[in-house]
């Protein structure tokens, strides 16, 4: 957003006011004009990295535990800002790795000592 309607916003916008955010001296138009994380000049740099790390862990996750719903729990879904489970108690189970070195072949779970 540009500087000059920070300015048609907020008269002093220079100075230190916190008082401005008061419900009885904010304006339609300030509440507009203030973005504080998610889009402009200022937004932040590291929404991406966090985006891509919890992308990468949960696949680690997904790779390595098969993820179910725990014994009497039934998962329902609960709208908002997005859709989400009210209460999703979850059981994990190891998953086994299925890595084929050769025919008939896998290597063991990552707990498990490999024979010498």
């Amino acid at each position: 957003m540009r500087r000059a309607r920070w300015r048609s916003a907020f008269p002093a916008a220079d100075t230190f006011d916190p008082d401005r955010w008061l419900p009885e001296r904010t304006t339609r138009e300030q509440r507009d004009a203030f973005m504080p994380f998610a889009i402009g000049a200022r937004k932040c740099i590291g929404d991406v990295f966090g985006l891509t790390e919890a992308s990468i862990a949960l696949s680690v996750l997904l790779q390595h535990w098969r993820f179910a719903p725990a014994p009497g729990s039934r998962p329902s879904p609960r709208p908002s800002l997005s859709l989400h489970p009210r209460r999703l108690r979850l059981r994990l189970h190891p998953r086994e790795r299925a890595f084929a070195t050769t025919e008939g072949d896998r290597c063991p779970p990552p707990s498990t000592p490999r024979p010498s």
